[in-house]
């Protein structure tokens, strides 16, 4: 008979990392001093545990957080939905208003760069 292989997963996920953890502390807890995970000497339930609440709690705040700023970032881009191309739009008219001295533009908030662009590095082969 072959030998059968065992996998014990590990979640992937913090939720799952958390629930986890949850379980293992609450067997460790319900085993009290029969517990073998305290002769664990690089890791401390005891220590460890009690925070596993407040974990899970700061991942599910964290998650609803998470939907409100995409609700935010949804709204936000739905409000300024033609703003580019009216910056790009005015940008182009000032120019041909302001054609003898575009710094002007500067008042309006633009950036007015009259550096000359850096050359492209040509690559030879």
């Amino acid at each position: 008979m072959a030998k059968q292989v065992l996998r014990i997963e590990i979640p992937a996920n913090p939720e799952d990392q958390l629930k986890l953890a949850q379980k293992i502390y609450g067997k460790h807890t319900a085993d009290g001093t029969s517990s073998p995970l305290k002769v664990m000497q690089d890791f401390k339930w005891d220590a460890v545990g009690s925070n596993i609440p407040l974990a899970l709690q700061k991942h599910y705040e964290a998650v609803e957080l998470q939907k409100k700023m995409e609700k935010a970032y949804e709204e936000r881009n739905n409000l300024m939905a033609d703003i580019p191309k009216g910056l790009t739009s005015t940008r182009d008219f000032l120019k041909g208003v302001y054609s003898k001295s575009p710094k002007t533009l500067g008042d309006y908030g633009y950036v007015v760069d009259d550096t000359p662009k850096p050359k492209k590095a040509t690559t030879t082969k």
